[in-house]
């Protein structure tokens, strides 16, 4: 009885998102989605109502009465519908190439939290230990060179001074804040969302999302193309919004629709795009990564120099 309620109650803390996929899969993969909806909403526990509901709507073609947020990947389709004034029953059974173009991303967009958490354990180490040894040492120190008539080290100053320490320890936050931002860059890219203008600012992942908004682009006009939308490309910019495509290339796309091979041509790209996010991703966080440790090492070895310094002065006050 425990075991189930426990699975249970880890079904109910599932992220909503990943929920919608795995109906919405299902659902779309059969041979009649309607039959397959109906049949799901008589089995499925009521933890799936918003799912369920979800799914019948866009099945109807009642975009809108939905929102864009936390609809998963349904959110392209109904874009792409409003843009271009097709119903969004035609773009309906595109759902599986959608799925299949997000799917090319989701090795790329792997993320491990890990290692934010092990630099914020080791930062807590070592605050308690500078915490220690600014209260409790270097006060008698203070106190032992002053009967020799030395000052402190302007540098072992600073370190006592609690202001200074306050917005130390401000800047490390942001520091830290700063990590994360790449992963909630990632994780709306999972989900092949727009990138906001604030993260589209984030260091080291400039052209990263730019690839990206690059490969929705493309994927967007395969699916326009393959819902027989003649203007897929301009509907498809439109969709994105925040893409500056060059001159030429979207005339070797128009040149390229008029052929028969353009769906071809449209995966080549999306390959290509996707060996060049992965390795862009990899170098971004190797950079991000490595600048973020290089301030983490600069800042504590300045402490540890503040705080040995005058360790350095005892031979002179005992001579």
């Amino acid at each position: 009885m425990m075991k189930k309620y426990l699975i249970n109650l880890f079904y109910a803390f599932r992220s909503p998102s990943t929920c919608l996929d795995e109906v919405s899969r299902v659902v779309m993969n059969s041979n009649d989605p309607y039959a397959s909806l109906q049949e799901l909403k008589s089995q499925l526990s009521p933890l799936y109502h918003r799912t369920l509901t979800i799914i019948s709507r866009v099945l109807d073609g009642k975009q809108d009465a939905l929102k864009l947020r936390g609809i998963g990947i349904w959110h392209c389709l109904i874009t792409l519908s409003n843009t271009s004034g097709i119903e969004l029953k035609n773009y309906i059974g595109q759902y599986s190439e959608l799925d299949k173009g997000r799917g090319m991303l989701r090795d790329t967009l792997k993320y491990n939290v890990f290692y934010i958490i092990y630099l914020v354990f080791i930062f807590q180490i070592a605050s308690v230990a500078i915490e220690v040894y600014r209260v409790k040492s270097l006060p008698v120190f203070e106190s032992y060179l002053a009967d020799f008539g030395l000052k402190m080290p302007a540098l072992t100053k600073a370190v006592m001074n609690d202001t200074f320490m306050v917005i130390f320890y401000c800047v490390f936050v942001f520091a830290l804040f700063f990590m994360l931002v790449p992963l909630f860059v990632k994780k709306r890219m999972r989900q092949l969302q727009g990138i906001p203008w604030y993260l589209r600012l984030t260091p080291f992942y400039w052209f990263v999302i730019y690839n990206y908004q690059k490969y929705r682009f493309l994927l967007y006009t395969k699916i326009g193309y393959k819902a027989s939308d003649s203007n897929a490309i301009d509907h498809a910019l439109q969709s994105i919004g925040t893409l500056f495509l060059p001159m030429d290339e979207k005339i070797l796309l128009m040149m390229a629709q008029k052929n028969t091979q353009f769906e071809a041509e449209l995966d080549e790209r999306l390959n290509d795009l996707g060996y060049i996010l992965r390795n862009q991703v990899r170098r971004s966080d190797m950079f991000l990564g490595f600048f973020f440790i290089s301030c983490v090492v600069l800042m504590m070895a300045s402490f540890l120099i503040a705080m040995y310094l005058p360790i350095f002065l005892l031979p002179g006050v005992v001579w």
